[in-house]
């Protein structure tokens, strides 16, 4: 049941750093066609239609994004009997998808420190 969890946070990490991903791409790309258009002379009661639509596609994103944040904090709650050492790894581990040695250094403990950390996370499947 735990790792079941487990994967669920980390799919929903991975998906909500995808839509970041896509957001980013898609300011960068309405700032270059807004310059681009703002050079253009226009006609009286111009519409850009093609900011509207870029617009339109961030707020769709980022609804999505919160719906996915709200199932992410939920699924974390669940997690709440963990030590803080504990919790800590796996914010690392599952959302921040950190390397064992990236989280060692960060945390300022040893790899095996830290595998005995997420071990106890792990033990609780049993649970």
């Amino acid at each position: 049941m735990i790792n079941i969890k487990l994967n669920k946070i980390k799919i929903l990490a991975f998906k909500i750093r995808r839509i970041n991903e896509k957001i980013e791409s898609l300011r960068y790309e309405m700032e270059y066609h807004a310059s681009i258009y703002s050079e253009i002379p226009k006609n009286f009661g111009y519409n850009n239609n093609m900011i509207e639509i870029f617009i339109s596609r961030i707020e769709e994103l980022e609804m999505k994004k919160s719906e996915l944040q709200i199932e992410l904090d939920k699924t974390l709650d669940e997690f709440t009997f963990l030590s803080e050492n504990s919790y800590k790894i796996l914010i690392y581990r599952c959302i921040e998808n950190l390397t064992w040695d990236q989280i060692s250094k960060k945390t300022g403990y040893s790899k095996t420190s830290c595998f005995r950390f997420w071990s106890g996370i792990k033990k609780y499947n049993s649970s």
